[in-house]
């Protein structure tokens, strides 16, 4: 994505994002940033888990579009 891109290239956000990371990477999670890291399953855990909400969601609101559901129960 080229506006994402440009965002990461953008060096004017260093001084904010640098100090940020160091305090992120070095949260004392132990373990939980193996997990969360995918390193059990060499895949990182994060995309795995936002594929169920994300398909809930979708699937929600196309369920909100079926004709004769006026009160949008499929999607309930």
């Amino acid at each position: 994505m080229p506006g994402l891109d440009a965002l990461a290239d953008a060096g004017q956000l260093d001084p904010v994002i640098e100090p940020l990371q160091r305090l992120v990477q070095g949260a004392p999670l132990g373990r939980l940033r193996g997990v969360l890291q995918g390193r059990q399953i060499g895949h990182p855990l994060h995309p795995a888990l936002v594929q169920g909400p994300v398909g809930a969601w979708l699937s929600s609101a196309m369920l909100d579009q079926v004709p004769g559901c006026e009160r949008a129960d499929g999607a309930r």
